[in-house]
């Protein structure tokens, strides 16, 4: 029996919480044995489920390394955990600090591939041996973490999977008329966070333009963010805010996606490319920018459409004018739910983290058996 700790901070997102939930329901409970923790009360909400028991590990007023981290050390030999899966790069800090007396592996899964000086430099300075290992959710994110210095051997790409289940029971479940959309409706769905550089400006400006020449496109602006807020107070102002489809936190993304018509990832650098994976699940026509995050799912005129990057409202014309394009947009995004169909198994993703999981304790190298199918 394998005994493995997922430990959470307060970067717990909608992916973390699909990705572990994933493992939770495949991975064989006769061999792994899963626990849940936190170092952030706020992550409570974000990654367990109201059924699911989630340890936490900080009260206020007490520093991380001087009371959590002996804390979790304790938690650690008491129940025997052989590994500690850390979601977060603040959970992987006070993990590391828990395990470094002993042999124990401390794992890190990673989806943004965007560092700062200081999170590079603690990934540098983790002992040199591949029982520290990231799991890199695309290709993006293990090409920064080389760039860092980080030796190949320890960056394993494993694709977190996109369930065609649950898009299927979120098409039935009654949402698109719940948020207020008729069959006439065209509804474009962005990234879940709303932020300046993953483009969210350019999307409402597209369906802004696109909406003069068909009333009926509506842009979702998931989850709740200061950015969000801004684009609201901008519909507001412009009177459009009859384009806003305004969804909180408790529409989760796959299901804003399961019921949406086209996907819009135009970032203007570097993000977490889960968005992209959904909606190619979803069958979803995608329109992204050339960056390198968009380019390693998508293909021009093969899967989707790329735009170069550009100044927001110049980028919206282009948009616009390839939103207009629904013979295109329906062969693309079929080819698109194949290659998801190949590369997101929820499945492989298990079967691959249960590999991972085996190698850590067996004695293998991290990433022997463990392949990317997309590269």
């Amino acid at each position: 029996m394998i005994r493995v700790l997922h430990l959470f901070d307060a970067s717990a997102g909608w992916e973390h919480r699909l990705a572990v939930q994933s493992l939770l329901d495949r991975l064989p409970a006769d061999r792994i044995e899963s626990q849940l923790g936190t170092i952030d009360p706020a992550a409570r909400t974000q990654v367990a489920r109201p059924d699911q028991r989630l340890v936490l590990f900080r009260r206020r007023f007490h520093a991380d390394f001087l009371y959590v981290a002996p804390r979790l050390r304790r938690h650690l030999d008491a129940h025997g955990i052989d590994i500690v899966h850390a979601w977060g790069l603040h959970a992987a800090k006070v993990a590391e600090a828990a395990a470094s007396a002993s042999a124990r592996p401390v794992l890190l899964t990673r989806f943004n591939p965007t560092l700062t000086p200081r999170e590079a430099a603690f990934l540098r300075s983790l002992p040199p041996t591949d029982r520290r290992p990231v799991l890199c959710a695309s290709q993006t994110v293990r090409r920064r973490l080389l760039e860092t210095g980080l030796p190949p051997d320890r960056c394993i790409v494993i694709r977190p999977g996109a369930d065609g289940d649950r898009i299927r029971r979120a098409r039935t479940s009654g949402l698109r008329a719940r948020l207020g959309l008729t069959p006439e409706n065209t509804l474009v769905v962005t990234p879940e966070p709303v932020t300046r550089h993953a483009g969210h400006f350019a999307a409402f400006w597209m369906t802004a333009i696109r909406s003069f020449l068909d009333p009926g496109f509506r842009v979702a602006l998931p989850g709740a963010s200061r950015e969000k807020d801004r684009l609201l107070r901008l519909a507001r102002q412009l009177d459009m805010t009859r384009i806003v489809v305004d969804t909180d936190e408790t529409v989760a993304y796959p299901d804003l996606v399961a019921v949406a018509d086209l996907a819009v990832v135009v970032p203007t650098g570097e993000v977490s490319v889960g968005a992209i994976a959904w909606a190619m699940a979803a069958g979803l026509p995608v329109i992204g920018t050339a960056v390198q995050c968009v380019n390693e799912l998508i293909a021009d005129n093969r899967n989707g459409r790329l735009v170069a990057p550009a100044p927001a409202k110049r980028l919206a014309t282009h948009l616009a004018r390839l939103a207009g394009e629904p013979e295109t947009l329906r062969r693309l995004a079929e080819a698109a739910r194949k290659d998801a169909d190949e590369r997101f198994r929820v499945s492989r993703y298990a079967d691959q983290v249960r590999r991972l999981y085996e190698n850590l304790t067996q004695g293998r190298l991290a990433a022997d058996g463990i392949s990317d199918p997309a590269s």
